[in-house]
């Protein structure tokens, strides 16, 4: 028997499931087979919109509110509220969307314990203890008083095997979950004072810029892990390092988004500058890192890019992503999605007048719209944008 559905055309259908939000495709799923069909595929054509993890208010009471977490689904305008025990006095340093690693989240509490932990299917994993990653020397007196600042930046293979972190002081070590029991430390060549500061997944290998606009790729099947050159420095951002790093009025930080539809990388540059105590300006450079077409290798020289089109960012502590505007609902092109991921030496809350440090930036008009003016933040526990639930693809074994 054919349904009417079946009978409609493809281009009609099309029209009519993209003035959907992803909530009402997925409850079109549960009528009968033929839209089941047609739901089915229709998520797999739109890439999801992550949501935004918060706590959910400032003055945890009960210990059901701790256990809870806030989410914020772009898609559908809505405030999710979902109890994470596994999640109780731990702060997220890391979430991951690509490959067979999508939908993980990376913790860490007060005794300096590692874990990944899949949210929508309550599974952790045990990493090795951050301690392991420092000479038996080092004084992490500090970051056990405030383990927030023990993770920058972290990243996962596809498949799951090998996890790559940014630590402090901003040096690169990796481990692999199936194998080792111990972090391994990567040297770098560069001069003491160089700091990492993002690492992605890409292409089969992991990818790290440092303050300077550098990028390298992480040769960790060695002996002796090391990180190789692949780009000169961006004049832009290094200026940066020797004018606005040390400068109290200002702050920068780089990242690394992944292009998955032609394989180039991006590079964003995001300025901090403080007009008042209440007020800060922001600006966001974007260079693109494009591919030589004879040996599929990423050419030396960055390309400033004007405009990412149709195309919106999403930055934070989280894996950066790039997502098609055209093809999901709620978002504009050409605009730039940004949490807060200066950790500040503070144990406390962000006041109300710091809330604009997490926003949307238009890069047309250089304006920024900001995201949840009225909500407080803990420093312990900053927002991070993570895979929302049912869209993950296969948890790690």
């Amino acid at each position: 028997m054919v349904t009417w559905l079946e009978e409609l055309p493809q281009d009609v259908s099309d029209k009519i499931l993209k003035l959907c939000n992803l909530r009402d495709i997925v409850r079109m799923g549960c009528v009968c087979k033929s839209w089941y069909s047609l739901s089915k595929q229709n998520i797999r054509k739109r890439p999801p919109l992550p949501w935004l993890m918060m706590v959910c208010n400032s003055s945890l009471e009960t210990e059901a509110e701790e256990e809870a977490r806030c989410f914020f689904s772009l898609s559908e305008d809505t405030i999710y509220s979902i109890k994470l025990p596994e999640i109780r006095g731990k702060c997220c340093c890391g979430s991951f969307s690509n490959g067979n690693a999508i939908g993980w989240l990376m913790t860490i509490d007060h005794n300096m314990d590692i874990r990944l932990l899949h949210p929508w299917r309550r599974i952790q994993l045990q990493l090795p203890h951050y301690s392991d990653i420092f000479p038996k020397d080092y004084n992490t007196y500090f970051i056990k008083l405030w383990p927030q600042f023990a993770i920058r930046k972290a990243a996962m293979s596809d498949d799951g095997a090998v996890v790559a972190v940014i630590n402090e002081p901003w040096k690169i070590a990796f481990c692999r979950t199936r194998e080792d029991n111990v972090w391994t430390r990567i040297s770098c060549t560069f001069d003491h004072f160089y700091k990492f500061h993002d690492v992605i997944y890409h292409k089969g290998q992991f990818y790290v810029i440092g303050n300077d606009g550098k990028v390298g790729v992480l040769c960790i099947n060695t002996p002796y892990p090391f990180v190789q050159n692949l780009t000169e420095m961006i004049e832009k951002i290094a200026a940066l390092r020797s004018h606005g790093e040390y400068n109290p009025q200002s702050n920068y930080r780089s990242y690394l988004v992944a292009d998955s539809a032609n394989e180039s990388l991006f590079i964003v540059s995001k300025v901090i500058m403080r007009v008042t105590n209440s007020h800060n300006k922001y600006g966001f450079e974007v260079f693109e890192l494009g591919l030589e077409e004879s040996t599929g290798e990423y050419k030396k020289n960055v390309v400033e890019v004007e405009s990412l089109g149709d195309r919106v960012m999403f930055l934070g502590l989280s894996s950066s992503m790039l997502i098609t505007a055209c093809q999901s609902l709620g978002i504009k092109g050409n605009c730039i999605y940004f949490t807060d991921d200066r950790l500040k030496h503070s144990l406390y809350i962000l006041p109300a007048d710091e809330s604009e440090n997490m926003g949307v930036f238009n890069r047309e008009d250089k304006t920024v719209r900001p995201l949840f003016q009225d909500r407080y933040h803990p420093h312990y526990s900053p927002p991070i944008w993570i895979t929302p639930p049912g869209l993950e693809r296969i948890s790690l074994s």
